[in-house]
């Protein structure tokens, strides 16, 4: 068996609408234009279920040709109980000298058996939107989301600091100092209400004492793990945070589409910004440089395949 399908990104939103509105199967040709080049991941739950990680852990992989069309053959001896779904990255650079590309999400669909899987084109169209400041996460709010985490944990003390492509975070507790760094990417997963993954990196503990006394009595390990585990605990509040601020930021935008096009769609993160957007200068001595972080998104059609 086949997954056959178009990648389409939308240029006119306003012709798209209309135009999809009035012919689902034949949207207004001037309104999107074929999305060339981009990988086409069928992820599996086959054998274990879903993995997290940027690429589907069992997969089937192809590229979309200069019409936009792919084809991923299936072989039919898998299954038909095993579930799938399709996500599509596109190339946002190239890094020299071997302009070797770096890609980032621009679709998911919703997840599917592959009995559901028919030899009909799906046609997916995505369209970008951009992050502005009013749709950001600002150094407030990061600081208020450590304070759940710093009460769990039973710390004295947890702080972060968002800097240029990390969060920069310190614990303290009964004399000890714990410093990491929190990166965020975008989730490429299934789950559809999920937006961020991330990653705990850079874990420095400075323990009170002797080392060669403390050692004996703790394990830097063990703290560590609880860390990332406390910080792994905070993602769901973060994403959620993150589907309210798309409601209310892209609400008029989301319920327009749907209506129009019957078919609920799918929003996936392609990349994370961090901008400053306050910078102050104490006593003219040194400058403090405060940042937010953006999210540049694409809203794709349909988020249901095979339907």
């Amino acid at each position: 068996m086949n997954v056959i399908g178009k990648l389409h990104e939308v240029t006119n939103v306003t012709l798209f609408i209309s135009s999809y509105s009035t012919n689902p199967a034949h949207p207004n040709p001037a309104s999107y234009k074929p999305m060339a080049d981009a990988q086409i991941f069928l992820g599996t739950d086959f054998p274990a279920g879903f993995a997290n990680s940027f690429i589907p852990g069992f997969s089937f992989q192809t590229k979309t040709d200069a019409a936009g069309s792919f084809n991923i053959a299936v072989p039919d001896a898998y299954p038909k109980t095993i579930k799938g779904y399709l996500l599509a990255t596109h190339t946002i650079m190239k890094i020299p000298p071997f302009n070797i590309p770096i890609y980032a999400p621009v679709y998911r669909s919703q997840t599917f058996q592959f009995n559901q899987i028919n030899s009909k084109v799906q046609d997916i169209y995505v369209m970008r939107v951009d992050g502005t400041t009013q749709q950001s996460f600002t150094q407030a709010q990061i600081s208020a989301m450590t304070t759940g985490v710093q009460q769990k944990m039973g710390l004295d003390s947890l702080s972060a600091f968002i800097n240029d492509g990390s969060i920069g975070i310190v614990g303290k507790d009964q004399g000890a100092t714990l410093k990491a760094d929190l990166y965020l990417s975008p989730f490429t997963g299934p789950d559809l209400n999920t937006f961020i993954s991330e990653k705990v990196d850079n874990i420095d503990i400075d323990l009170p004492g002797p080392d060669f006394i403390v050692g004996l009595f703790v394990s830097k390990d063990e703290i560590a793990k609880q860390f990332k585990q406390g910080i792994h605990n905070m993602m769901p509040s973060l994403n959620k945070q993150i589907i309210d601020r798309i409601q209310k930021e892209m609400g008029m935008l989301i319920s327009q589409l749907e209506t129009s096009t019957n078919s609920k769609v799918t929003m996936t993160f392609e990349k994370l910004r961090y901008p400053v957007v306050e910078t102050k200068t104490i006593g003219g001595l040194f400058t403090i440089k405060t940042r937010a972080i953006i999210p540049d998104l694409f809203v794709g059609i349909s988020r249901k395949l095979f339907s």
